[in-house]
């Protein structure tokens, strides 16, 4: 299954392929799904998987990974690998992400592919088709409704993006709490479910300078089970805030109404289905003053 792409650093669209799509598709399109899914969406079966990508075995596969993906090593500062997850993970030399430093322009916090959605004033919006509430993402009714009339800009990780993640702007952190899940593929083929509220997700409430109360939302995904994020109060724009170990996943931004004019490229092609690559620490939007 592959879907349309927009990327910004060549002006060009292409096309994305999914990782694993095979068994992807067995999973929630076979004749067995019934019964493979609520295997394969279990956090068990991402913990072995997990498991065998940190043996010594797992290194066999990290060149042909580089060549499918294009992944261009001269960005990174460790080239020898002991497995898999460590070559997942792996640090990236900080010239090849480079960031202006305008503290009224809001950044990616990923290497990733952007969609921007509505938040009606309802506190709904549809995400891909499916309709989700503010209270069912983000587990919690208490703040919910003060992004009521904002946006809801879902950056989805692949399995060839970098999978650090960034504050996207200057603040402070004023709550975070984990909501317990599944682990579905955030790939097109679970187009039907609601992965944002069934998926394991750790939820952050940050007040920022210059952009009001942003929530950046966390989704753990198939195969990247586990959310690392460092114990940090007070943040700068483009300081990383944690990592996600091994696999796809995805991070939410919900901003308030008014809050940040998007990039006009960005709004163009979102507002057809349109994904957008983004890479880590990229301009996005200014501050609506």
């Amino acid at each position: 299954m592959s879907s349309l792409l927009y990327d910004r650093k060549t002006k060009k669209l292409t096309e994305i392929t999914q990782y694993g799509g095979r068994m992807m598709q067995a999973a929630y399109q076979g004749k067995c799904s019934r019964f493979l899914l609520p295997v394969v969406t279990g956090r068990m079966y991402t913990r072995l998987w997990g498991w065998w990508q940190r043996t010594p075995f797992s290194c066999n596969k990290i060149p042909g990974f580089v060549k499918q993906y294009h992944v261009d090593m001269a960005e990174y500062e460790q080239h020898v690998f002991r497995n898999f997850d460590e070559f997942f993970t792996r640090p990236i030399r900080e010239e090849a992400r480079p960031m202006d430093i305008d503290p009224d322009r809001l950044v990616a916090p990923a290497d990733s592919k952007l969609l921007v959605y509505p938040i009606r004033g309802d506190m709904h919006l549809k995400v891909k088709g499916v309709d989700y509430t503010l209270e069912a993402l983000t587990g919690s009714r208490h703040f919910a409704k003060e992004f009521a009339g904002g946006q809801c800009l879902v950056f989805r990780l692949t399995m060839d993006d970098y999978h650090h993640y960034c504050f996207p702007a200057d603040g402070w952190q004023r709550m975070r709490h984990t909501v317990p899940g599944r682990l579905h593929t955030v790939s097109p083929y679970s187009s039907e479910k609601k992965v944002y509220q069934e998926n394991y997700r750790v939820v952050n409430l940050l007040e920022t300078k210059h952009f009001g109360k942003i929530l950046m939302i966390e989704v753990g995904a198939l195969f990247a089970g586990r959310i690392i994020n460092y114990p940090v109060r007070c943040f700068r724009k483009g300081e990383e805030k944690g990592y996600f170990r091994l696999g796809g996943s995805t991070i939410l931004l919900l901003l308030q109404k008014n809050a940040v004019q998007l990039d006009e490229d960005i709004t163009e092609y979102t507002e057809q289905g349109i994904e957008v690559k983004l890479r880590y620490r990229e301009d996005i939007g200014t501050a609506v003053r």
